[in-house]
């Protein structure tokens, strides 16, 4: 396949899951945002009036064959059109998770880092669900419950704890929502519940913890 039919398809990939989480969600009225996969044509100056930090980060996962999501203006770059579900769940929060939006709208920038990781956690749990849900098969599974987050962090730190605690938590409530230990209410007022907190984790992470 060349680049052109790799972007139609990780942009019709997207459409799919930006789809079922509407569906499983019940939520509507907000359109997909950009999806990229890394050097397509349509990607071509997709990167304007970013900023230098952001187009670094996009460039690191470009490097890494990962993919990445932006939150301002939302957007999300693939590096191989399976990333796509994930990325697509995370411009899925970005557009209809409550306290997402608001953080975002409000242009807050100066968040604890202990507050920085308990919302990446959950964002990353959101991606993983929805990854898992939707494509049960396709991602090693985590059985082993990761160690208590540490207290020193840094940027690094965050990225790493954030991503393994997340992927573990997201596929632990995939399997419950799929053996309906956990319900569709549950898995509602879950995604409509504060993911920020300044003081202490949120109860949408703690709620996590106890499955």
């Amino acid at each position: 396949m060349n680049r052109t039919q790799l972007q139609n398809l990780t942009e019709a990939t997207a459409q799919y899951v930006w789809a079922a989480l509407e569906g499983i969600f019940a939520c509507s009225g907000k359109t997909l945002p950009p999806i990229y996969y890394f050097l397509s044509p349509k990607s071509k100056g997709s990167l304007k009036g970013r900023s230098l930090f952001e187009i670094d980060l996009v460039h690191r996962q470009q490097v890494y064959g990962e993919g990445i999501t932006l939150k301002s203006p939302p957007a999300a770059y693939v590096s191989t059109v399976g990333q796509a579900l994930e990325e697509a769940a995370h411009l899925f929060a970005i557009s209809y998770q409550p306290s997402t939006s608001k953080m975002i709208a409000s242009r807050r920038s100066a968040l604890t880092k202990q507050t920085e990781l308990w919302a990446m956690i959950l964002h990353e749990a959101f991606g993983s669900f929805s990854h898992c849900l939707l494509t049960p098969q396709t991602r090693p599974q985590l059985n082993i419950r990761p160690r208590a987050l540490p207290k020193a962090l840094d940027d690094a730190k965050i990225w790493e704890m954030a991503h393994l605690h997340g992927y573990y938590w997201g596929q632990k409530l995939a399997e419950e929502f799929r053996a309906e230990r956990v319900s569709l209410s549950q898995l509602k007022r879950w995604f409509q519940s504060s993911w920020y907190s300044q003081k202490q984790k949120p109860s949408a992470l703690e709620w996590l913890e106890t499955l």
